[in-house]
């Protein structure tokens, strides 16, 4: 692993509550993306690198298709 992006990860807040079922994926997915979008600056360098070579992105989700995984790889795809 080179690098620890955390500031891609959804944040502690928002990640809590969606554990909690305060919200639902849905939500969870719209607020996601407003705080990718906040971080413009590092997603157009993790874009960056992966034009220079693969990328792997690690996560520890134990439902892939209800976390931020997709959101996060749906996000970086629109960015090309």
């Amino acid at each position: 692993m080179d690098d620890w992006l955390k500031e891609l990860a959804p944040s502690s807040a928002l990640r809590k509550q969606f554990h909690s079922g305060r919200l639902d994926f849905a939500a969870f997915s719209v607020q996601y993306r407003v705080e990718l979008n906040a971080q413009a600056a590092l997603s157009q360098s993790l874009l960056a690198r992966s034009r220079r070579g693969n990328v792997t992105l690690l996560y520890a989700a134990r439902d892939e298709q209800n976390s931020h995984v997709p959101i996060l790889m749906d996000f970086l795809h629109q960015l090309t």
